[in-house]
């Protein structure tokens, strides 16, 4: 499942409509629509409040479930990243989170 896929089915469960999803992250409606059509990704931002609005952690939100041994590989690489070391200083995200999303953006980029 990629990432749109999942922000559709989290936003399902809870009875959300786009609208109502949209007013709550203040965007427009056919945003959500762009990520939900995996047409867009939302900002880490956005993820974060998701988080919140759904009760889930951003790995659920990522629908990480890696079973792969080599993708655990570049998770490792990304943890030690300079990049995501900052961004999880400034959010306060585990730097394995914030791996675990980029890795879930490049495979869904890459089908």
């Amino acid at each position: 499942m990629n990432l749109g896929e999942k922000l559709k089915e989290l936003r399902k469960e809870r009875n959300l409509k786009q609208e109502e999803l949209a007013l709550m992250l203040n965007v427009d409606r056919t945003t959500v629509s762009n990520w939900e059509r995996g047409e867009k990704q939302p900002s880490i931002d956005i993820l974060i409040k998701l988080r919140s609005i759904y009760g889930v952690t951003l790995d659920e939100i990522a629908g990480l479930k890696n079973d792969n041994p080599r993708s655990d590989i570049n998770l490792d690489t990304l943890i030690s990243d300079p990049v995501v070391k900052l961004l999880s200083e400034k959010t306060g995200i585990p730097p394995r989170t914030i791996s675990a999303f980029i890795t879930a953006l490049k495979t869904d980029q890459e089908k």
